[in-house]
């Protein structure tokens, strides 16, 4: 969830389920029904949700299939994920899949009749290791290959030894991926214009952080090299996301927000 635009809507949707409506014939009052509402608050996750396939088993086509399938909700929920997460490998296929020009999706065009969702992938996945150079690299491959969502892995290593150099390092590699990768992009299909951009995602590896200290200086330099998200984990860690370590990487956010200048996107917490 971020904090900015998920969070109101889950107020809104709130305030929308407290309030009374008044029936057209008389006063009485009336509530959304419970399953109504458990569906569309079912619908408001799965819209928040990277649909996401990076396991070492999952490598050919038509399990790629699936997963956009999956995520789309076809012939099942009106409601698709707000992305498809693959290796970079299959950003292509994704994408084709996604604008109904291969024949795997015959005769299903498109997101199934839903809006679109973006591709997502992961770049210096999921060890953080690689050398500036190659991660920037990879980031424009991935733009170039149809990718509108960059998950950066920082060195989390380097920066449970040392604080300093390991957030001076995190937030130098997020600047150059920042910089290598368009804060405009394509527009969704059938509208004109430019489109969001290419988000970026910087996954922290909170679990292998060892300390509060340190995910807090993970946030705060992935956050000012240019984030537009911060995340807890890869999912391949020993140690996965907490409470605790998203309630720190909220905190930083919360400070960059505030310190950020009037009308920017800001940034937020995935």
């Amino acid at each position: 969830l971020s904090s900015g635009a998920a969070i109101k809507t889950a107020l809104r949707r709130a305030n929308e389920c407290a309030a009374a409506s008044v029936e057209r014939e008389g006063t009485q009052s009336s509530y959304e029904s419970a399953a109504s509402l458990a569906a569309r608050e079912a619908s408001l996750v799965a819209s928040l949700v990277d649909h996401t396939l990076l396991g070492s088993d999952y490598d050919s086509a038509e399990a790629i299939d699936q997963l956009v399938r999956q995520a789309a909700g076809a012939n099942e929920s009106e409601t698709s994920a707000a992305a498809v997460c693959v290796w970079p490998q299959w950003v292509p296929l994704v994408r084709q899949l996604l604008t109904g020009s291969d024949p795997l999706t015959a005769p299903d065009k498109a997101t199934f009749g839903k809006p679109p969702m973006r591709v997502a992938t992961v770049v210096n996945f999921p060890h953080g290791t690689a050398d500036v150079a190659s991660v920037v690299e990879e980031a424009r491959a991935a733009v170039a290959a149809g990718a509108d969502e960059i998950d950066l892995v920082i060195n989390h290593a380097l920066l449970a030894r040392d604080i300093g150099v390991g957030a001076a390092a995190a937030e130098d590699l997020v600047r150059a991926v920042r910089e290598a990768t368009p804060t405009t992009g394509r527009a969704s299909e059938g509208e004109e214009g430019e489109g969001e951009g290419v988000l970026l995602k910087v996954i922290i590896e909170s679990g292998m952080l060892g300390s509060a200290a340190a995910i807090r200086a993970a946030a705060e330099a992935a956050l000012s090299g240019g984030a537009d998200f911060v995340k807890t984990s890869t999912g391949k860690a020993a140690v996965a996301a907490t409470p605790s370590a998203a309630a720190t990487i909220l905190a930083a956010v919360s400070r960059h927000r505030s310190l950020a200048a009037a009308g920017s996107r800001g940034a937020r917490a995935g």
